[in-house]
C-alpha cells in the first residue's frame, strides 16, 4: 500500500492546500512542491492520466494478438485439425482424392525432414474478419514444428461465392517469414490462385471445372520449391509497378506485427509529450473491446501439426 506523507517544511498552510483540487493537494503533499509550480503539476497530472489510458489501450491491443484465447465477436469456431498425416481440410469439396493425396505427399516430406508444415483449408464462412480468423486457426492448430515456427496456412474463405467477400488468406510462421515473406505469399496467390478466377469464367464454373482445386495444388508445389531453395522463375520476376511502389510495399508489408506495435507505442508517447509541452489541460478517453472465446478445442496428440506459432505475417487476396 502506498502512503502519502505530509512534508514538514511546507511553504503553504494545510488550509491553502485544501483550497486546491484534491489531486493537486495530494500531489503537493507527496512532492513538496511550492505553489508557484501548480501549473506544472496540473500538466504532469494530465500527462499521467493520458499515459495510463494509452497503456491500457496497448494492453488491449496486445491481448488481441492471442486470438485463440481472445477472439473477435462473431467469429465461427475453428474446426478440428486434420490427423494422421493429413494436412488438408477441404469442406468445400474442391479437391479430388488424388489432389489431396498429392498435397499430403509433398507436405509429409517437408514435415519428415522438419523443413516446414503446410495446412490447406477451404471453408465457406471465416467470419466477419477473415484475416483475424486465419490467425486464430493457425495458432489453434499449431501449424509448424514447435520451436521452429515453420508453418504455412493456405485458407480459402468462400462466403457462398460472394465476390465482395471471398478471400484467399495465407499465414506464415514467425521463423518462416525469412523464407516466405509477405510479398512472396502475394505473388504466389496472384500467379496461381487468383489467376484461375480471371480467365473469364464464372467463379462457380472455375470451381466445378476443377481449376480452383488445381490452383491450390500449384500453390503447394510452388511453396515446396521455394522452401527447398528452388524458387520458380515466374515468382522471381519483378511485378509491373514503379520502383517506389515496390520498395514501399516491401518495406511496409515485411514489418512483423510486433514491430508495428512498438512503432505505434513510440509514436503515441512522442505525441503525448508534444501535447504536454503545448497544453495545460485536456482529457483522453479510450474505447471498449469485445472478446469471445473460440469454439474449438486445442490440437490433439494425433494432430498432423507440431505446435508451431505465427507472427501474423502473410497476405490476404481477393479473387
Amino acid at each position: 500500500m502506498l502512503y502519502l506523507i505530509i512534508p514538514i517544511n511546507c511553504s503553504l498552510t494545510i488550509q491553502e492546500y485544501k483550497t486546491n483540487s484534491p489531486r493537486i493537494w495530494l500531489a503537493f503533499w507527496a512532492l513538496n512542491v511550492p505553489s508557484k509550480q501548480v501549473k506544472s503539476i496540473k500538466r504532469r497530472i494530465n500527462m499521467f492520466r493520458k499515459l495510463v489510458c494509452v497503456l491500457c489501450l496497448v494492453m488491449i491491443m496486445t491481448v488481441s494478438f492471442v486470438p485463440s484465447v481472445f477472439a473477435q465477436s462473431g467469429e465461427p469456431p475453428v474446426p478440428a485439425a486434420p490427423v494422421n498425416g493429413n494436412y488438408v481440410l477441404d469442406t468445400l469439396g474442391w479437391l479430388t482424392p488424388a489432389q489431396i493425396g498429392e498435397i499430403n505427399t509433398i507436405v509429409s516430406d517437408l514435415d519428415t525432414h522438419e523443413m516446414a508444415e503446410i495446412g490447406v483449408v477451404t471453408l465457406d464462412d471465416c467470419g466477419p474478419d477473415s484475416q483475424s480468423y486465419r490467425t486464430t486457426l493457425f495458432r489453434t492448430w499449431g501449424i509448424g514444428h514447435k520451436g521452429k515456427d515453420d508453418g504455412l496456412l493456405i485458407l480459402v474463405c468462400w462466403y457462398g461465392g460472394d465476390k465482395s467477400r471471398r478471400k484467399l488468406e495465407q499465414e506464415v510462421g514467425y521463423k518462416m517469414e525469412a523464407t516466405i515473406p509477405d510479398l512472396m505469399t502475394s505473388k504466389v496467390a496472384a500467379q496461381y490462385f487468383v489467376a484461375a478466377f480471371k480467365t473469364g469464367k464464372d467463379a462457380t464454373k472455375v470451381v466445378s471445372d476443377g481449376d480452383a482445386g488445381a490452383a491450390l495444388v500449384k500453390m503447394v508445389k510452388a511453396y515446396d520449391a521455394v522452401i527447398r531453395g528452388n524458387t520458380p522463375a515466374e515468382l522471381k520476376a519483378q511485378p509491373q509497378a514503379d520502383l517506389g511502389t515496390i520498395l514501399m510495399y516491401g518495406v511496409l508489408m515485411g514489418i512483423p506485427c510486433w514491430l508495428w506495435l512498438i512503432i505505434f507505442i513510440i509514436l503515441i508517447v512522442l505525441f503525448l509529450r508534444w501535447v504536454g509541452s503545448n497544453s495545460d489541460g485536456g482529457g483522453f478517453s479510450g474505447g471498449g473491446y469485445s472478446s469471445y472465446s473460440s469454439g474449438s478445442s486445442s490440437s490433439s496428440s494425433s494432430s498432423s501439426f507440431g505446435g508451431g506459432s505465427s507472427g501474423g505475417g502473410g497476405s490476404s487476396s481477393s479473387f
